[in-house]
């Protein structure tokens, strides 16, 4: 026989892991523990009658993951730089796990800009609709010898109004 999951008290009939108000619930505490203990009248009140920052840490907890990096050698330099740049309160850990963070990010959008630049070059062989490189750099020098003759010319009216003006 089947365990049977237990129901929720608000939907009568439907199990927790189905019940509309644990999903918003869990939604708005952000923590699937702090759902289901509020699961009766009495659970949701004992839920609410807590500090705010209790939830909140039950919250993190339920958040939390048990990988770890493993210490990373450092010149001390390196470390005294990253120690002098910490913000109030931040842990070395904080600091870390930021930077890790960060830095996926980033490569993320690099391989993500890399993927879109080699499928419109493939796209552009085989469509035919690219240019060759030295029409494109002809055109580029062009455009930025036209750039470099407006700026000399704005430059020499701006010298003449001035001279003008005094």
């Amino acid at each position: 026989m089947a365990a049977r999951l237990p129901s929720c008290w608000w939907c009568r009939l439907k199990p927790l892991s189905s019940c509309g108000w644990h999903g918003l619930f869990a939604k708005l505490a952000g923590s699937p523990r702090l759902a289901s203990e509020a699961a009766t009248p009495s659970g949701l009140a004992r839920v609410l009658a807590r500090p705010v920052e209790s939830n909140l840490r039950t919250r993190h907890i339920d958040q939390m993951t048990s990988a770890y990096f493993p210490p990373v050698p450092c010149e001390p330099e390196l470390l005294a730089g990253a120690e002098s740049v910490r913000a109030e309160g931040e842990t070395p850990t904080d600091f870390g796990e930021e930077s890790v963070a960060k830095a996926v990010t980033r490569r993320r959008d690099q391989d993500a800009f890399l993927r879109r630049a080699t499928d419109a070059i493939e796209d552009a062989r085989t469509n035919g609709s690219g240019i060759p490189a030295d029409q494109f750099l002809r055109e580029m020098c062009e455009r930025a010898e036209t750039a470099r003759m407006r700026i000399i010319a704005d430059v020499e009216s701006r010298k003449t109004a001035s001279q003008q003006a005094s």
